[in-house]
């Protein structure tokens, strides 16, 4: 894998006709170089805790951002008595531990397509509300919980062109009142929404290089990240704010019944050849009926089981160099979790983290 992740840096080096014939050798990148103060990784979970190798995975890479994720909103009945559906924010991060005051903390808020539909159509003091919300529920969980070095507030949002302009005026909003309080607002960009008509107010983007194919498609072969899928959406394009990169890490097994997706599952051992019996290199059938925890699998249902492998990765990023200058960028990795990471070697790592 190291001959190969070499052979490969040594082709995708160039960055323009002018440039020297200098490879970027993930083997020499300096640490307590300024490229380190560029390293950022999400966090995300509903608690916040960080075991050994976490820790010791943030100093060895010189991370210096940490996105946390604080909440979710989403559209829910605003009581168990209520059929009136309202925006409320869910899933919000318990903090078992102290969050590192080395960090530069980068506070996160998921907000659900559904809410956006919501917003649709309503006037402009209605949506100024609820940014007003999000932005005090944010500050009160900043303030709470006495998170470290604040300087910009992130939002993630798979918004479309159905519901572009509610967005447009949502971040325009908040970017609003953060900038008047000398803090910045970030959004998350997906690689379809990389359009120049289609501009969002903020202050800085990180395109996700991942979720790039649709997870519920039962002929889809990896949807978290293929170059084939990712390719035809990474041209040059001129946003108004400086443009981030964020890589995935993670894993997942999605469970289809009937052709149809069902349910992301977890915790399940698919090397049970008792209950599971592999039919392609990520796909594995379901032998007899089983309850898995909380989950009822049926016999025929299968499970794709997807993780983010690297020379997929790989390529992408090589292809990106060549439509972009990532010097200056932050490069960003999704997310911190030991289970996952440790799948990598540190060159690997490295790789990733790399802006050239």
């Amino acid at each position: 894998m190291k001959k190969y992740l070499i052979l490969t840096l040594l082709i995708c080096s160039f960055v323009s006709c002018n440039t020297s014939h200098d490879r970027p050798d993930v083997n020499n990148v300096p640490l307590g170089d300024s490229v380190t103060s560029s390293r950022g990784i999400y966090f995300w979970k509903t608690v916040f805790s960080l075991n050994d190798y976490e820790k010791e995975f943030l100093k060895k890479h010189e991370i210096s951002k940490l996105y946390l994720r604080l909440f979710d909103v989403a559209l829910q009945p605003r009581s168990e008595a209520s059929d009136t559906l309202s925006l409320i924010p869910i899933a919000t991060t318990q903090f078992a531990s102290p969050v590192p005051d080395t960090l530069e903390i980068i506070p996160t808020v998921y907000i659900t397509y559904e809410s956006l539909l919501y917003l649709n159509g309503k006037d402009h003091n209605h949506i100024e509300s609820y940014a007003n919300r999000i932005i005090n529920r944010a500050e009160s969980m900043i303030s709470f919980h006495e998170l470290p070095n604040v300087k910009e507030v992130q939002f993630d949002c798979d918004w479309t062109s159905s519901t572009f302009w509610t967005y447009h005026s949502f971040c325009s909003i908040a970017k609003k009142r953060l900038n008047a309080k000398g803090m910045k607002l970030s959004i998350t960009l997906r690689l379809h929404q990389m359009d120049d008509d289609y501009s969002i107010p903020a202050d800085r983007g990180v395109l996700m290089l991942y979720n790039t194919g649709s997870f519920k498609n039962p002929d889809e072969i990896n949807s978290i990240l293929t170059y084939d899928n990712a390719e035809p959406y990474i041209f040059q394009h001129d946003m108004e704010y400086p443009v981030d990169y964020a890589y995935p890490t993670y894993s997942w097994s999605l469970l289809f019944r009937d052709n149809e997706f069902r349910c992301i599952v977890r915790n399940i051992d698919l090397s049970d050849t008792g209950v599971f019996e592999k039919t392609d290199y990520n796909r594995y059938m379901v032998l007899k009926d089983v309850t898995i925890g909380d989950i009822s699998l049926k016999k025929g249902d299968i499970i794709r089981h997807e993780v983010s492998e690297f020379k997929e990765i790989e390529r992408v990023k090589s292809y990106l160099t060549r439509k972009h200058d990532l010097k200056g960028s932050r490069q960003i990795i999704y997310h911190l979790d030991s289970t996952n990471l440790t799948k990598y070697s540190d060159d690997e790592i490295k790789y990733m983290f790399m802006a050239y």
